[in-house]
């Protein structure tokens, strides 16, 4: 549930960013953009909420290891974004110093070497 609102948090943050980058108007661009600060922060406290539930689940409490791992990953997947976001959107690009245990825990999970090649440039840029 952590992560499924971690997302829609992220959606709504990405969907308000594009909608006051394409418009001219200064004044919503200065309403709009706490919102979206708001919603990303938010996120990462939801995917990083879920993350540490995840973390200290023992061995028993893990009864389906399949969703587990999945859970596992998108949390950490979101987490990451999420830092990413904040950072190229300039709504909190501080957050970027509290970004590299997210990153390394992703790199653990992440089995795709074009995606942890993607995510090293990407914590590298942020």
């Amino acid at each position: 549930m952590l992560n499924n609102k971690g997302v829609v948090l992220k959606v709504r943050a990405v969907e308000n960013y594009n909608k006051a980058a394409k418009s001219g108007d200064q004044a919503m661009k200065a309403e709009i953009m706490p919102k979206v600060k708001q919603d990303l922060e938010d996120a990462l406290t939801s995917f990083n909420n879920s993350w540490k539930v995840l973390k200290a689940a023992q061995p028993a409490e893990i009864t389906n290891k399949a969703n587990y791992d999945k859970a596992k990953y998108d949390a950490l997947n979101g987490l990451t974004d999420s830092y990413r976001l904040l950072v190229i959107t300039k709504a909190n690009p501080a957050k970027a110093a509290e970004a590299s245990d997210a990153y390394t825990a992703y790199l653990e999970v992440e089995t795709d070497a074009a995606k942890k090649s993607k995510a090293q440039v990407t914590y590298g840029d942020i």
